[in-house]
């Protein structure tokens, strides 16, 4: 373990679109975290349900980010990350709960094991049943089906948490980026919006040379889809999955 005063600064980034009733679970297990170099962002994507202030009001240490508009996922994280001062960034849904205190430590030790790492994906299990994984990171593209959450549904026996696991890609609903990599690679791509995001830029910092990893003792508990407000693949899902699908297929 690492010791304290080489301890990197991180930055929890969590976006929110009128996300109001998801805040206060996720709010308050980030404020349990067991690490002394931390800082946590709010960054709103243009909410009229009150998030701002509801924040504002009720966990006054969170720094809030406020857009005029609807930036999406990837133009929001990337206003964001570019003013945030840190040496890593943790993405975080606001559809989360974070586990375990010590879940930034494990994020970071895993970071540090290897210089060419550059992103590592949290264990994600589901909100509604802890005892099955909802995310361990994506895989590839299996028989043109997309990038695919690996273990989603499967119940949680320790399956991926050997060393020798490392995914394709990270979830961007929990996991730790080294910013510089972040910046050097030019972060998501906009053009994006929502959806496809990660997988695609995991890709990219592959191209680039880097690892993406695991850390299984880092856990955080998500509801699918909670940010979107319905778990069915409606027609918005639809056409930003398949469009950004195709279109990281054909840039990288």
């Amino acid at each position: 373990m690492h010791e304290m005063k080489q301890l990197p600064k991180i930055s929890v980034v969590i976006l929110n679109c009128d996300g109001l009733r998801w805040l206060s679970t996720c709010l308050s297990s980030v404020a349990r975290t067991d690490y002394p170099n931390l800082d946590v962002y709010l960054v709103d994507n243009g909410s009229t349900d009150g998030s701002v202030e509801y924040v504002q009001k009720n966990f006054p240490w969170v720094n809030a980010m406020p857009n005029e508009e609807n930036l999406g996922f990837a133009e929001g994280y990337n206003r964001a990350i570019e003013k945030v001062d840190a040496e890593y960034i943790v993405l975080l849904n606001n559809d989360t709960e974070v586990l375990n205190q010590d879940w930034i430590k494990h994020l970071v030790d895993v970071a540090f094991s290897d210089s060419m790492i550059a992103a590592v994906a949290c264990k994600m299990l589901s909100m509604e049943d802890h005892s099955r994984l909802d995310s361990v990171g994506g895989m590839g593209m299996p028989f043109w089906r997309g990038f695919v959450d690996i273990g989603r549904g499967e119940l949680d026996q320790g399956q991926y948490d050997h060393e020798g696991f490392e995914p394709f890609a990270f979830c961007g609903g929990a996991a730790l980026i080294k910013r510089s990599i972040f910046m050097r690679v030019q972060g998501f791509d906009e053009k994006f919006f929502l959806y496809v995001e990660d997988p695609e830029l995991s890709w990219r910092l592959r191209l680039f040379g880097y690892r993406v990893a695991f850390a299984p003792r880092a856990k955080v508990a998500h509801y699918f889809s909670g940010s979107s407000r319905s778990k069915a693949v409606d027609a918005v899902k639809l056409y930003y999955c398949h469009r950004n699908f195709l279109r990281a297929i054909l840039k990288n």
